[in-house]
């Protein structure tokens, strides 16, 4: 598991356990310290998650706004693979081929599929965000 990926699961944890006192923002903040030792060095991931979280796509995080820069294409590059992942989940075994499949993408890729794919396995992405009900 990269180091995106524990950190996207850390962070929904600490979030939903919380019951909504730590932000998503925070929590992967020190998600991120707490792994590494040090704060953030990217900040695209980060944005990945707080757009899945804005768009209420992560089980037990309700949608709202949560900080993300704005705008967010990190977070709607990480909302298109969702969709893209609950067409094909076959997907979620190769992120380069989730990646490839975005309709709007840069060139280079920034962990952006490691958080997606790695709240995916961990069943905790929703099937239609802000569906409370409907997990995968």
């Amino acid at each position: 598991m990269t180091i995106y990926e524990s950190v996207a699961v850390i962070a929904a944890g600490k979030v939903v356990r919380s019951k909504g006192t730590e932000s998503p923002k925070n929590a992967w903040k020190s998600a991120f310290r707490e792994s590494r030792g040090r704060d953030i060095d990217k900040t695209c991931p980060m944005n990945a998650f707080l757009g899945l979280c804005e768009a209420g796509a992560i089980t037990g995080i309700p949608a709202g706004k949560y900080d993300a820069s704005s705008p967010n294409p990190n977070g709607g590059y990480a909302i298109e693979a969702l969709q893209l992942l609950q067409s094909d989940p076959m997907l979620a075994a190769d992120k380069s081929r989730l990646w490839g499949r975005l309709s709007k993408k840069p060139e280079t890729k920034n962990s952006q599929m490691d958080v997606v794919v790695s709240l995916w396995n961990e069943g905790l992405l929703r099937l239609s965000p802000r569906d409370e009900g409907n997990e995968r």
